[in-house]
């Protein structure tokens, strides 16, 4: 069941995000919203630095989005984009006094909705600290790698940058008449009606398919509305613009889904302009995407190949990537 149905049956108390989790607490204490709560090891000691104090800081997301931390594959030298790790890195950027501006590079097909949703939320709250965010668009940046753009201050594609696809498809794998024809039988130990509805070795039942695609129009409705914000439209015009279409950064720009064409350097001219920041002395900083090098010495296999990696988010999440409806026009 999606969040807002959980909250009317009683199951959960509140919907919001990681972040709100202290300011709730406080709250709870009688606080009034005030707390000392505090990571140690968060703790910076900050010494002089004799750098230029104004910086534009790049942050790289490549890869699948997924839930959890970002990750290499040993051999394949293929990442993935874990929502903790950039929202980790957004949000130490747009705490850090020196840096002015973010420009956050995106290359993605998609990924995990609920990862997508979480680096759109750190995203989004750049304009409480009138901080600027500019997105600079690489080869792809679709379905998930369109919506956590949609909050941008600015976005800049390539001519020919893959973008769009607004959609979202769920589902399994159904083995089952395979494992018939190989005489593979399987036995399930399950507890509750529904307990086994993503096994590979049957078929989803009426009311799984019904619960599945109320799940994915939820998440569709909620992409709309992402996009219709961010992009100042009519959900219904979202709508319009979205179901899965493709479009090259040309077309986008001409829809009023991205802003500019240009590469890397247009976006950082730009984020250096909302900024209003001097060129000469301004320092443009490579933020490092801390990837998890244990799952690359595990050479952990949901990361070895971007398919892969989509095949394990389709079992387990409301994927959001490339769907095929392409118009390069």
């Amino acid at each position: 069941i999606n969040p807002n149905d959980a909250k009317d049956l009683k199951l959960v108390d509140q919907i919001a995000y990681y972040d709100n989790i202290g300011k709730i607490a406080a709250e709870l204490m009688n606080k009034n919203g005030k707390y000392p709560l505090v990571k140690i090891a968060n703790v910076s000691y900050k010494k002089y630095n004799w750098k230029d104090e104004n910086k534009i800081a790049i942050i790289n997301a490549s890869g699948a989005i997924v839930e959890g931390e970002s990750s290499r594959d040993f051999l394949s030298g293929q990442t993935t984009i874990g929502a903790e790790t950039i929202a980790r890195m957004l949000d130490k950027a747009r705490r850090d006094d020196d840096i002015k501006a973010v420009v956050l590079r995106v290359d993605s097909g998609g990924g995990s909705s609920l990862a997508s949703d979480i680096i759109s939320r750190e995203v989004s709250r750049y304009k409480e600290d009138k901080k600027p965010i500019v997105i600079s668009m690489a080869n792809v940046a679709a379905s998930g790698g369109y919506w956590i753009t949609t909050d941008a201050d600015k976005v800049v594609a390539n001519e020919n940058t893959i973008t769009g696809s607004i959609g979202v498809y769920t589902g399994k794998l159904n083995i089952s008449k395979l494992l018939d024809k190989l005489g593979v039988t399987t036995e399930t130990f399950k507890i509750g009606e529904h307990a086994d509805a993503f096994s590979e070795s049957r078929p989803f039942t009426d009311s799984e398919r019904k619960m599945l695609q109320d799940s994915a129009q939820f998440i569709y409705r909620t992409f709309l509305e992402r996009v219709a914000t961010g992009r100042k439209m009519t959900v219904a015009r979202a709508d319009e613009l979205g179901q899965g279409r493709v479009y090259s950064g040309t077309k986008a720009k001409e829809l009023k889904l991205i802003d500019e064409i240009g590469g890397i350097d247009k976006a950082i001219e730009i984020a250096g302009e909302l900024a209003k920041l001097n060129k000469s002395k301004t320092e443009v900083i490579n933020y490092a995407s801390n990837i998890n090098t244990i799952a690359e010495l595990k050479n952990d296999p949901k990361t070895a190949l971007n398919s892969l990696v989509m095949l394990k988010l389709f079992r387990e999440n409301k994927i959001l990537a490339i769907m095929p409806d392409f118009d390069f026009q």
